[in-house]
């Protein structure tokens, strides 16, 4: 049975829709690191930076930042 039929959704790369790899997701994270409360709880690039240096949306980058998307992805 093949990724994708019968309720058995394609993840990460397997999706053909996917921008990203996750490779990128991986090394987006790293540059991205969350440090605690306040207005800019992160350090190093905004996810508007990262967004168009991985070529997907802010909503894309934002998702896979925060683990709503790229789940699977440590």
């Amino acid at each position: 049975m093949r990724a994708g039929s019968l309720g058995n959704p394609a993840v990460g790369r397997r999706n053909g829709a996917a921008k990203l790899t996750e490779d990128a997701v991986v090394a987006m994270r790293a540059e991205w690191k969350p440090k605690g409360r306040g207005r800019r709880r992160h350090e190093g690039p905004g996810i508007k930076d990262l967004a168009a240096k991985y070529g997907v949306s802010f909503y894309a980058a934002w998702s896979a930042l925060h683990g709503y998307t790229w789940g699977h992805v440590p």
